[in-house]
Protein backbone atom coordinates (compact mmCIF):
# COMPACT_ATOMS: atom_id res chain seq x y z
CA UNK A 1 0.00 0.00 0.00
CA UNK A 2 2.87 2.34 0.64
CA UNK A 3 4.04 5.31 2.57
CA UNK A 4 2.32 8.62 3.22
CA UNK A 5 3.35 11.61 5.26
CA UNK A 6 1.98 14.80 6.75
CA UNK A 7 4.19 17.73 7.66
CA UNK A 8 3.22 19.66 10.78
CA UNK A 9 5.41 22.80 10.56
CA UNK A 10 3.98 24.36 13.73
CA UNK A 11 5.23 21.27 15.61
CA UNK A 12 8.52 20.93 13.70
CA UNK A 13 7.36 17.37 13.05
CA UNK A 14 6.71 15.03 10.16
CA UNK A 15 4.28 12.13 10.56
CA UNK A 16 5.11 9.17 8.29
CA UNK A 17 2.77 6.19 7.97
CA UNK A 18 3.75 2.85 6.47
CA UNK A 19 0.78 0.73 5.48
CA UNK A 20 0.39 -2.82 4.21
CA UNK A 21 3.30 -4.27 2.27
CA UNK A 22 6.33 -1.96 1.91
CA UNK A 23 9.60 -2.73 0.16
CA UNK A 24 12.73 -0.83 -0.82
CA UNK A 25 11.11 0.52 -4.01
CA UNK A 26 8.27 2.03 -1.93
CA UNK A 27 10.79 3.65 0.39
CA UNK A 28 12.77 5.14 -2.49
CA UNK A 29 9.55 6.48 -4.07
CA UNK A 30 8.74 8.11 -0.72
CA UNK A 31 12.24 9.63 -0.53
CA UNK A 32 11.87 11.05 -4.04
CA UNK A 33 8.56 12.68 -3.13
CA UNK A 34 9.93 13.87 0.22
CA UNK A 35 13.03 15.39 -1.42
CA UNK A 36 10.88 17.38 -3.87
CA UNK A 37 8.65 18.81 -1.14
CA UNK A 38 9.81 22.41 -0.76
CA UNK A 39 7.63 23.01 2.31
CA UNK A 40 9.67 20.66 4.52
CA UNK A 41 12.38 21.96 6.83
CA UNK A 42 15.43 19.70 7.10
CA UNK A 43 15.93 18.29 10.54
CA UNK A 44 12.39 18.28 11.90
CA UNK A 45 11.47 15.49 14.30
CA UNK A 46 9.96 12.35 12.79
CA UNK A 47 7.10 10.17 13.95
CA UNK A 48 7.18 6.92 11.96
CA UNK A 49 3.95 4.94 12.37
CA UNK A 50 4.25 1.18 11.81
CA UNK A 51 0.77 0.39 13.21
CA UNK A 52 -0.71 -0.41 9.76
CA UNK A 53 2.46 -2.04 8.40
CA UNK A 54 1.92 -5.71 7.63
CA UNK A 55 5.17 -6.56 5.86
CA UNK A 56 8.42 -4.62 5.53
CA UNK A 57 10.25 -6.58 2.86
CA UNK A 58 13.87 -5.52 3.34
CA UNK A 59 17.03 -7.52 3.68
CA UNK A 60 19.74 -6.16 5.93
CA UNK A 61 21.70 -5.02 2.86
CA UNK A 62 18.63 -3.25 1.46
CA UNK A 63 18.14 -1.53 4.81
CA UNK A 64 21.79 -0.37 4.69
CA UNK A 65 21.18 1.00 1.19
CA UNK A 66 18.13 2.87 2.49
CA UNK A 67 20.23 4.34 5.30
CA UNK A 68 22.93 5.44 2.83
CA UNK A 69 20.24 7.15 0.73
CA UNK A 70 18.96 9.07 3.78
CA UNK A 71 22.39 10.02 5.01
CA UNK A 72 22.63 13.25 3.01
CA UNK A 73 19.35 14.50 4.44
CA UNK A 74 20.31 13.78 8.03
CA UNK A 75 23.78 15.28 7.63
CA UNK A 76 22.21 18.49 6.26
CA UNK A 77 20.07 18.94 9.36
CA UNK A 78 21.27 21.60 11.83
CA UNK A 79 21.11 19.12 14.74
CA UNK A 80 20.57 15.38 15.20
CA UNK A 81 17.08 14.36 14.06
CA UNK A 82 14.86 12.65 16.62
CA UNK A 83 12.92 9.81 15.06
CA UNK A 84 10.37 7.91 17.14
CA UNK A 85 8.97 4.75 15.59
CA UNK A 86 5.55 3.58 16.76
CA UNK A 87 5.80 -0.22 16.56
CA UNK A 88 2.93 -1.80 18.48
CA UNK A 89 3.45 -5.42 17.38
CA UNK A 90 6.41 -7.71 18.03
CA UNK A 91 7.21 -8.05 14.31
CA UNK A 92 7.22 -4.30 13.66
CA UNK A 93 9.11 -3.70 16.89
CA UNK A 94 11.81 -6.10 15.67
CA UNK A 95 12.06 -4.26 12.34
CA UNK A 96 12.31 -0.92 14.14
CA UNK A 97 14.94 -2.30 16.50
CA UNK A 98 17.07 -3.50 13.59
CA UNK A 99 16.96 0.01 12.08
CA UNK A 100 17.74 1.57 15.46
CA UNK A 101 20.83 -0.62 15.79
CA UNK A 102 21.96 0.33 12.30
CA UNK A 103 21.89 4.07 12.96
CA UNK A 104 23.12 3.89 16.57
CA UNK A 105 26.69 4.76 15.59
CA UNK A 106 25.68 7.90 13.66
CA UNK A 107 25.58 11.32 15.21
CA UNK A 108 22.91 12.72 12.90
CA UNK A 109 19.92 10.54 13.73
CA UNK A 110 18.50 9.43 17.08
CA UNK A 111 15.98 6.58 16.87
CA UNK A 112 13.64 5.63 19.70
CA UNK A 113 10.89 3.01 19.61
CA UNK A 114 7.52 3.04 21.36
CA UNK A 115 4.71 0.51 21.61
CA UNK A 116 1.79 2.91 22.19
CA UNK A 117 0.63 6.13 20.57
CA UNK A 118 0.76 7.94 23.92
CA UNK A 119 4.34 6.84 24.57
CA UNK A 120 5.35 7.83 21.02
CA UNK A 121 3.89 11.30 21.41
CA UNK A 122 5.41 11.72 24.86
CA UNK A 123 8.89 10.91 23.47
CA UNK A 124 8.34 13.69 20.91
CA UNK A 125 7.19 16.13 23.64
CA UNK A 126 3.70 16.35 22.14
CA UNK A 127 0.76 16.91 24.51
CA UNK A 128 -1.72 14.63 22.73
CA UNK A 129 -2.34 10.99 23.65
CA UNK A 130 -3.50 9.77 20.20
CA UNK A 131 -2.28 10.36 16.67
CA UNK A 132 -5.80 11.33 15.60
CA UNK A 133 -5.62 14.26 18.05
CA UNK A 134 -2.23 15.31 16.73
CA UNK A 135 -3.31 15.05 13.10
CA UNK A 136 -6.77 16.52 13.61
CA UNK A 137 -8.45 13.41 12.21
CA UNK A 138 -11.55 11.60 13.37
CA UNK A 139 -9.89 8.30 14.14
CA UNK A 140 -6.47 6.68 14.25
CA UNK A 141 -5.66 2.95 14.10
CA UNK A 142 -4.86 1.45 17.48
Amino acid sequence: MGITYKYLPERYLIYVRLEGYVDQKDIFRYFAKFERDTTLVAGCNELIDFSALTDLDLTYEEMRTVRLREEGYYKSAPAPVLCVIHAPRDTTFGMARMYQQMVAATEDHIVQIARTEAETLQMLSQPEARFSELLGTVDSPA
